[in-house]
């Protein structure tokens, strides 16, 4: 439930400029208010990445850039534009009487997924997505949200669905993150999306030509398109005597 106290004025219309961000409240609620030519937007103040203060960003038009780790989003709706967040921003309603301007709280949510299109069987186009990290996993939402409704099959040699890989040399590593938090994803999310992982693949070639996919299974994978998203080698740590 929203507060009883769901709307305030928060400043003047001559308080801001093109491309200036400020943090107001309405009640006890942080709101981030920004302005892009002559409009003003209200959103949730911190990133959903890692919760970075988005009033130390940088507003370029309508892109929001995080300070921390500069994932995107634009601030008319709110939506995650680049990783590295998962999910967009909540937005809030604003209205301008006389030179004031007013906000109006419309959710208490931190985070909403970006509008995808649903699998549909009626579509026999199949796009292969080669690598299970935060490349190939960014690839497959995109392949929703650009409207794609076709058959996506992610191949990944890791045991694991994607998960939050620069994680493990940090709060995982040091025993501060729980096994639940590491996901990206949750499986029913890839279930409902039509999103196929199939873990503890490796690809033996590719034949762009005819446009198979071989796997050391002996499975062949015909597909239409093909995005390759490998990524690099971990860099481990050095032994002892060798630093």
């Amino acid at each position: 439930m929203l507060a009883d106290y769901t709307e305030a004025p928060v400043c003047h219309v001559d308080d801001l400029v093109d491309g200036q961000l400020k943090l107001v409240h309405v009640g006890d609620t942080d709101v981030l208010l920004a302005r892009a030519d002559g409009q003003f937007y209200a959103l949730h103040p911190k990133c959903s990445h890692y919760q970075g203060p988005l009033v130390k960003g940088l507003l370029n038009g309508h892109r929001l850039v995080c300070p921390w780790h500069n994932a995107c989003f634009d601030i008319r709706d709110g939506h995650r534009l680049e990783s590295p967040a998962l999910n967009g921003l909540p937005t809030h309603e604003v209205r301008i009487e006389n030179d004031q301007v007013f906000v109006r709280l419309t959710t208490e949510k931190e985070s909403l997924e970006n509008p995808m299109s649903a699998p549909d069987e009626a579509n026999p186009d199949t796009y292969v997505i080669i690598g299970g990290g935060g490349a190939g996993a960014f690839a497959a939402e995109g392949m929703r949200e650009g409207g794609f409704t076709g058959k996506i099959i992610v191949l990944t040699e890791s045991g694991e669905a994607p998960y939050d890989r620069p994680n493990c040399s940090k709060d995982y590593l040091q025993g501060k993150a729980p096994d639940e938090w590491m996901p990206l994803r949750t499986d029913d999310f890839y279930t409902d999306y039509g999103i196929d992982i199939r873990t503890r693949q490796h690809v033996t070639s590719l034949d762009s030509t005819s446009k198979r996919i071989e796997l050391a299974s002996g499975e062949t994978i015909r597909y239409d398109k093909a995005v390759i998203c490998s990524g690099g080698k971990p860099n481990p740590l050095p032994a002892s005597g060798e630093i």
